[in-house]
Parts: structure tokens; sequence; C-alpha cells
């Protein structure tokens, strides 16, 4: 087969790579994609032939990693590829390696100077992140968050301590004066909170409940950063399968008695969890997250809503409504109008809001 790739760059080839990649050595791996580089099917190729590396048995397989990222330049599907079999099916732990290809992965994702080069010198007092965002498409966002989940999906696929050794490594990336994708501290911020956050999303959504808290804990006491993050994804897994619990547990907290004490990304991930409860009517939902508000509110602290609770909120009160009227629930549906024509929440839900009342 080797020979066959050598004389020409066969298409049909590809099947038969991903079935007998097990028959090669490393040299051969080289060969294939030296042999398509630059060709059509050249990502297709790689992304076939990458998880099936760790079926060779010859070789430093650890040097073939290093040169692919080196000799090679695939799009970022190929290299999310590359990430995910280097870290689920070699449990490659070498920081040099995940954190390349973490950063090349990011930095293609967002193309920073195309980007930046909307701007036209204008808005200098934003940072590079926040031009980025302003001046992005909306494709542009979405490729980048679609690629941050798929490097979180692979991370979710290890042990908790495991996941908190990566996350150790790539915040040290984001943190580094080497961070390329951008060098604002919210940002880099923003994109270590990214990860962990689906990270945390995919562990909830393949154990979910009790397990889901178990493995949270272990990862939090591995890592080697402060991460709220962690903290407040536990609780609101507590608030979504105990909703009753959670709110009880938070009114006779001695910590919530003093004002200002708890964040307020705390509170809104148990306010999270009580609008996602299965195990609370619509109206239940509503009912509990405004006996929470009540409560935070009671005990000193401001409790504003974030775009995406208000989001949440929303899309429930409209389902309420379609149902049954909302009756001592209107005051709520003023107050979401207002936030949604601030937010700039889409402009059905604002008008769904509006029947609704």
């Amino acid at each position: 087969m080797i020979k066959r790739i050598q004389k020409k760059r066969d298409p049909n080839l590809l099947f038969s790579i991903s079935r007998n990649l097990h028959a090669h050595t490393l040299n051969d791996c080289d060969l294939i994609l030296k042999s398509f580089y630059k060709t059509p099917v050249s990502n297709k190729v790689a992304a076939a032939l990458f998880p099936r590396v760790h079926l060779v048995e010859d070789g430093n397989r650890k040097l073939f990693y290093e040169r692919v990222i080196q000799n090679y330049n695939f799009n970022t599907q190929t290299l999310v590829e590359l990430f995910r079999s280097y870290l689920v099916r070699e449990n490659g732990q070498d920081p040099k390696i995940l954190s390349s290809l973490f950063e090349t992965i990011l930095a293609k994702s967002f193309s920073k100077d195309k980007i930046l080069s909307r701007a036209n010198g204008s808005d200098n007092l934003l940072s590079d992140f926040q031009a980025l965002l302003k001046y992005s498409t909306r494709q542009e966002k979405a490729r980048f968050h679609n690629r941050i989940r798929a490097i979180a999906q692979s991370i979710s696929l290890l042990q908790p301590e495991d996941v908190a050794d990566v996350f150790n490594m790539l915040q040290t990336c984001i943190r580094s004066q080497q961070f390329i994708v951008c060098k604002a501290k919210h940002g880099r911020k923003y994109i270590l909170n990214c990860l962990v956050y689906d990270t945390l999303r995919f562990i909830d959504r393949k154990k979910g409940g009790t397990k889901s808290i178990e493995e949270i804990k272990k990862i939090t006491k591995g890592l080697r950063f402060q991460s709220q993050l962690c903290e407040d994804y536990a609780y609101k897994i507590i608030s979504r399968e105990n909703p009753l619990e959670a709110i009880k547990t938070f009114s006779e907290s001695k910590r919530c008695d003093k004002p200002k004490v708890l964040p307020r990304s705390l509170l809104r991930f148990i306010a999270s969890g009580l609008l996602e409860s299965p195990r609370l009517s619509r109206k239940q939902k509503l009912l509990y997250f405004e006996e929470f508000k009540r409560t935070v509110e009671s005990k000193g602290q401001s409790f504003p809503l974030s775009p995406f609770l208000t989001t949440q909120v929303a899309q429930l009160v409209l389902c309420i409504s379609k149902e049954e009227s909302l009756g001592s629930l209107a005051d709520t549906t003023r107050e979401l109008k207002t936030l949604a024509r601030d937010y700039g929440i889409p402009y059905r839900v604002q008008k769904g809001l509006t029947k609704g009342q």
C-alpha cells in the first residue's frame, strides 16, 4: 500500500488507511502524511490516520506528534483530532505538545489579524480580546467556541486527576506571556473559564447527579490554581437534583448572613440549576427561582440577572404563559421585559413576554 501512495495520491486509500494502519510503522505514517499533504484530501487523510497512531508499536510516538505539530499546517478540525488522539488514546501528558496544540487550534479558530484589521485603527481603548469579540462575525465566534467545546469534550473523557493535570498545564499556557491568542487578562480568564465550564458540562452529562459532584471535587482538589467555576458548577448540580434542599441549605447557611460574601456567579449557577431541575414542573421552577431570589436579597446581597439567566427565565415564562395565566408572576414578567431589551435578548422572546403578560 505504501508503494501505491508513493506512485499516486489516491483518495480511495482513506478507508484502507483507517482499517490497516496497525500494520504500519511510524515512518509509514510520516510517508502517508507527506504523500497527501497539500492535496484536497490531506486533512481527511490525517484525520483518519491520527486515531490509529496509538496502535503502532514501533518507534517514539511522542516524537511523531512533535513532528506533525512542527512540519504540517492542518485545519482546526484535524488538529482537534490530533489533540484527542494524543490526550485520550495515548494518555499523553506532555505540556509542550498539549499547550502547542491548544494554542494553535484557538489561534486558527480566531484569525486575530484578520478580525482586528476590520477595526481600521479605531477603538484603541478596547483590549485585543474586546476587539476580537466586537469585530468577529457570528460564524467566527461560533467556530471559536465550538473548538473549545471539542477540546473540552476530549478532556472530559479522562480520569478526574488527569483532568486536573491538563487544566493545570493549559492554565499555565494561557497565563504565559507567549500566549498568542490574546494578551488581555480578562480575555485569558474568559478562555480558561469556557474550557473549564464546557469540560464540567460534558462530565455532568456523562455521569450525572452525585457522581458528577464527586468528580468535580476530585478535579478541584488537583488544581494548582483557584477556580470558582468548579464550586459554582457543583452547586448547580446540587440545586438541580434537590431544589428544596438547596434553598433550605442556602437560607440556613451562616456564610450567607454576611452581605456580599457569596460570589454572584455562585448565586447564578444555583438559580440556573433550579430552572433546569427535572424534578420540578415549569411553574414550580419559576416559583422556586422567585423564592431563591427573595432569600438572597433578604440577606442583603444583590442578585442581578445575567443575560444567560434572563434568557432562561424568559423562555420558561413563555412556555408557562402558553399553558396558563402567570398571575402573581406578573412582576417577574415586567422585570424580564426590561432586562430582555437591555441584554439584546432575541426579539421573538421579547414579543412573547409582552403577549404572556
